[in-house]
């Protein structure tokens, strides 16, 4: 009988790898960056120029500053108290009589003046009317109905003996035929001056004023007049008797602002009331307080705002000021450019704004230190304002490993008659570059802007970081028409690597799943694909690339590094198309490391190339398993078979073979035993 011993041997062999690895997802936001979708344009990172906010979340332009220029000369004369109309048919400005002084170093030679001076607003210059008031007027108010101007009102201001009162006096001005008229004068004991003045549905409303001499006597009435009936009637009074305001007509409501009243010459009490005229009730209501008290200031509606310009709040101002009835807000412009004054006259002429007079006296309405000025100023109209919204720098990219192409722009919203919307944008390769190039609009300059609804933007190269912003234009200026602004939309094409890329690849090893995401506009290609490299990351060899377009796949690999590769859609994937690579790598001869891409071929070529570079590792253990029962030189009967496992392993990656030969060896050293006879 022969019996047999086994010596086992266990072998190292030197296999080539495949890879294998564990699905790790990249770090990136929840949303898809390649997809913006602004509404809110107030938050982090938005820069308003112009253009401001509501707590509805609705952005509107702010109104222009008035920015004032010099008129020179100015007025022929020296003069506080005068009223004013704006023609806007011939384009001129009427200022009406007055209060001057002859002789400043002389006291008691102030008298009302019949001059009418009027400003040319094409050549922004004074000149005097041969026309003057048939009877002088001072602290008059003056409105234009149809083809007449109605002077309306005085003040005797001053002193005399025996005292004056005012006369109420109506003076008409016939503009078709060039003639005066006398209106009827105001109701007895009812006589006023400087008080306010505003036309509202073809009539005229007075209210409050003075009567006596020292300007003391503050009234609260209204009084409406007809001028087809040439009659006076009484209205509701305000709330507040007041002197030395405005009443300004906004959107058919007639506002009273500021002012002052009290019985001492030496100590007014300015006030700080706004109260609001409905014609249509005939109902003052008290509106919120100024900011500052003012009195003597002059006011006109521009921009659809009402601009209050100089003033007294114990002194002569040079201050404006804006007053957007609608909002209820208050807003401090720039001054006027001469010295602050009060009692100052103050004119809306075919979106211009001009004044001139005014009184910048220390002791308002004394005979102590007067000094009354010739000065005016005007604002330019523009013909149209814009307000702009600078979006932040916003990274396109889902991640770090990914590149991004901006191809569609939608600006939603609507135009009004007098106002629109478009943008501009700027994109690049990093934040520093956006930031220093020139915006873009639709003819490829900063001069036009891209309009309303969806617009293609045709870059030629990737750009993962743009910046955009928004133009809200104003045309109808005199009825604010804004457009109307809803939320602009951004998207990008990108291709990215959705999971982190192994550090080791081992040859023939277990399939490898890879996750990208792209996004691309209409269909086109996915891919990626793997070139080999050197350890600097230098590319020594053709690209071996895996496509799909979301149905079919296409493996261009004129090397065989793959042995089998292909997509599949990943339902899963919240935003973008998500695909699932299954790779199947080849023997990978004479490769140390790999380089790898992602890319879409869609509107644009959007690729990027990894920065990480894959290291080929071939080390391969392997190891006879199953037969632990029997020891070296232990006797094993023949004929009986040997059953044992082999099991291999890539100790770098923990993954095993998927294909290929491995070959093991079992050594038995064989005696053969003769039984003795």
């Amino acid at each position: 009988m022969r019996r047999l011993a086994i010596s086992l041997i266990l072998v190292s062999l030197m296999c080539l790898q495949s890879f294998n690895i564990p699905v790790s997802n990249l770090d990136s936001d929840d949303t898809n960056n390649s997809y913006f979708n602004d509404q809110i344009f107030n938050g982090t990172g938005f820069n308003q120029i112009s253009t401001y906010t509501t707590p509805d979340n609705e952005t509107h332009v702010n109104r222009p500053e008035i920015s004032w220029s010099i008129i020179s000369p100015g007025l022929m004369s020296q003069r506080t108290g005068a009223c004013s109309v704006a023609l806007d048919s011939a384009d001129e400005v009427w200022l009406i009589g007055g209060f001057m002084d002859p002789n400043p170093s002389q006291s008691g030679d102030e008298t009302a003046v019949s001059l009418i001076e009027v400003y040319d607003n094409v050549n922004n210059t004074w000149e005097p009317s041969p026309m003057i008031l048939p009877s002088p007027q001072m602290y008059c108010e003056a409105e234009i109905i149809g083809d007449k101007i109605f002077v309306v009102g005085e003040w005797p201001r001053g002193s005399s003996n025996p005292p004056q009162i005012s006369s109420g006096i109506v003076q008409i001005y016939n503009i078709s035929n060039n003639t005066w008229f006398s209106g009827s004068s105001m109701l007895p004991l009812n006589e006023r001056g400087n008080g306010g003045m505003a036309e509202s549905g073809g009539y005229l409303y007075y209210a409050g004023g003075v009567r006596n001499q020292a300007g003391n006597d503050q009234s609260n009435r209204t009084y409406r007049y007809d001028p087809v009936n040439d009659s006076w009637d009484r209205m509701a009074d305000m709330h507040q008797p007041r002197a030395s305001f405005e009443l300004v007509n906004f959107h058919g409501q007639l506002y009273a602002i500021g002012g002052y009243q009290g019985t001492s010459t030496w100590n007014r009490q300015i006030l700080t009331y706004v109260e609001r005229y409905d014609p249509a009730t005939n109902i003052w209501t008290n509106l919120s307080s100024l900011p500052v008290g003012h009195f003597g200031w002059g006011a006109t509606v521009v921009n659809d705002e009402i601009i209050l310009v100089g003033g007294n709040d114990g002194s002569p101002k040079k201050t404006v000021y804006h007053y957007n009835p609608v909002q209820d807000t208050w807003s401090k412009g720039k001054n006027i450019v001469t010295a602050g004054l009060f009692d100052v006259e103050v004119q809306e002429i075919n979106g211009d704004v001009v004044w001139a007079s005014g009184d910048m006296s220390t002791y308002a309405y004394s005979t102590w230190g007067q000094s009354f000025s010739d000065a005016s100023e005007y604002h330019q109209f523009s013909g149209s304002h814009s307000g702009w919204i600078n979006s932040p720098i916003m990274d396109l990219r889902p991640n770090i490993h990914s590149t991004a192409t901006p191809v569609q722009i939608t600006l939603n919203g609507t135009n009004s008659p007098g106002g629109t919307l478009g943008f501009q944008y700027r994109a690049g390769s990093s934040q520093t570059l956006v930031g220093n190039s020139e915006w873009i609009g639709s003819d490829g300059t900063k001069n036009t802007t891209y309009p309303l609804g969806i617009n293609d933007l045709n870059l030629n190269d990737p750009a993962n970081y743009l910046q955009y912003r928004v133009e809200m234009k104003v045309t109808d200026m005199e009825n604010w028409d804004e457009p109307d602004l809803d939320n602009v939309s951004i998207l990008a094409e990108h291709a990215s690597f959705s999971t982190m890329l192994p550090q080791i690849v081992n040859p023939l090893s277990e399939t490898l799943v890879l996750q990208t995401n792209h996004e691309i506009l209409g269909s086109g290609q996915m891919y990626v694909g793997f070139a080999p490299c050197n350890s600097l990351g230098s590319i020594i060899g053709d690209w071996s690339t895996v496509y799909f377009d979301g149905i079919s796949n296409y493996l261009d690999d004129n090397q065989g590094m793959l042995l089998n590769a292909y997509g599949t859609l990943n339902s899963s994937a919240n935003h973008g198309i998500s695909i699932d690579w299954n790779l199947d790598f080849g023997e990978l001869i004479g490769i140390t490391h790999l380089c790898s891409k992602v890319g879409s071929n869609a509107t644009t070529i959007s690729q990027y190339i990894h920065s990480d570079l894959i290291e080929i590792n071939k080390d391969l253990t392997v190891v006879i398993d199953g037969i632990e029962t029997l020891q070296s030189g232990s006797p094993v009967t023949g004929g009986v078979p040997i059953e044992f496992n082999l099991i291999h392993l890539f100790e770098s990656t923990n993954k095993t073979l998927s294909s290929g030969d491995i070959q093991a060896r079992l050594s038995f050293d064989i005696r053969i035993y003769l039984k003795p006879k």
